[in-house]
């Protein structure tokens, strides 16, 4: 009786246990290939979806670039300055503030004393770009020569 419940043990029951450790592994396995595809798939929706926004947001530039031009077109520059943060506004409903900015830096348009959306974009922007920026030495062109003393 016991040589048959060992040929028992050794025929049916260790290679049940193989297959059974077999098949969780294979199930472990398979799971890691389905989290894999899974993360495959989400990153080509998430880069078609920034696609989009992208191809969005060019249409939009140039549809603003169009708009200014037209402005331009037929208005001279000048002329166009003084009212172009009401006008750009009023042309692109996405735009929050207009600018004027002469080839020098000084912005012409709007009043930053008057109009607080614009007096709040630009210290925003200078802020952090002033933050970006490297700092360069400040002096009559030459730094001072190091003396080395020997003793």
């Amino acid at each position: 009786m016991r040589k048959v419940a060992l040929v028992f043990l050794l025929a049916v029951f260790v290679p049940s246990l193989v297959l059974a450790w077999l098949a969780v592994r294979s199930l472990r396995d398979q799971h890691l290939v389905l989290e894999r595809q899974q993360a495959l798939l989400y990153q080509q929706v998430a880069e078609a979806l920034a696609k989009d926004v992208v191809g969005e947001i060019e249409q939009q530039r140039r549809e603003f670039a169009n708009q200014v031009e037209a402005l331009l077109a037929t208005t001279k520059p000048r002329q166009l300055a003084p009212g172009i943060h009401e006008t750009v506004r009023q042309t692109s409903p996405v735009t929050e503030v207009g600018f004027a900015v002469s080839l020098d830096g000084q912005v012409l348009a709007p009043s930053l004393s008057k109009d607080r959306i614009a007096a709040r974009y630009v210290s925003r922007t200078t802020s952090s770009s002033r933050a970006a920026r490297p700092r360069k030495f400040i002096g009559k062109g030459r730094r001072p020569k190091r003396r080395c003393s020997r003793n």
